[in-house]
């Protein structure tokens, strides 16, 4: 019972048409619904900007500010794409790939160690460094339009063999003529210089 000289508001039914609910966000992926649709952060969105305007670029943001999402969307316009990465994180790349481009989840190519490099080029290969020196001469006349190399710190030794390796797909070389270089390059790593300045030379 309502309290006395209270009176009974009216139902749900005499209220009307409820107000329309809020507009969905509009989908940054026109193949996924908007309502899943993954969006960058802010300060994300600014660097995926920076990154588009250009084709070779070193992308040296702090651990956990999202740099392989940034790495993604620059390259998303680059495709075929070839990505080269520690052994550890191979199958988080394929991941994130779909996650933020789902409409690529069926054109992503994870190559292990004994496997060959396929005729026909997924939009995304995602390999190691250890594998960059065995598949060299493949990688080469491929066709990759771009090139992400994560924790690129890892090629920052100039004698090392799997930088040798890395830098002849994007630099001609007497060992190596003919080959396709890939002019469109990104360098990933939150530690560009781990002790001296030289070891930033192979990264830029």
């Amino acid at each position: 019972p309502l309290p006395p000289g209270t009176k009974a508001g009216p139902s749900i039914a005499e209220v009307g048409p409820q107000s329309a609910p809020p507009a969905k966000p509009t989908s940054i992926f026109p193949d996924k619904p908007a309502s899943t649709a993954l969006k960058p952060f802010p300060f994300q969105a600014e660097g995926i900007a920076w990154l588009k305007q250009r084709e070779t670029a070193l992308l040296a943001d702090d651990m956990g500010l999202g740099k392989t999402v940034q790495a993604i969307f620059w390259a998303a316009a680059r495709k075929p794409v070839l990505v080269i990465v520690p052994a550890a994180v191979q199958y988080n790349w394929a991941d994130e790939i779909s996650k933020w481009r789902p409409g690529d989840a069926e054109s992503i190519t994870v190559l292990q160690s004994t496997d060959d490099l396929p005729r026909k080029l997924s939009d995304w290969t995602v390999i190691t460094y250890g594998m960059v020196s065995r598949h060299l001469e493949g990688l080469q006349k491929a066709g990759f339009k771009s090139l992400v190399v994560d924790e690129a710190h890892y090629i920052k030794n100039l004698d090392a063999k799997r930088t040798q390796a890395v830098l002849q797909l994007v630099a001609p070389t007497k060992t190596s003529p003919g080959g396709k270089l890939i002019g469109s390059r990104l360098a990933v790593t939150g530690t560009p210089i781990t002790n001296r300045p030289p070891e930033l030379f192979p990264l830029l």
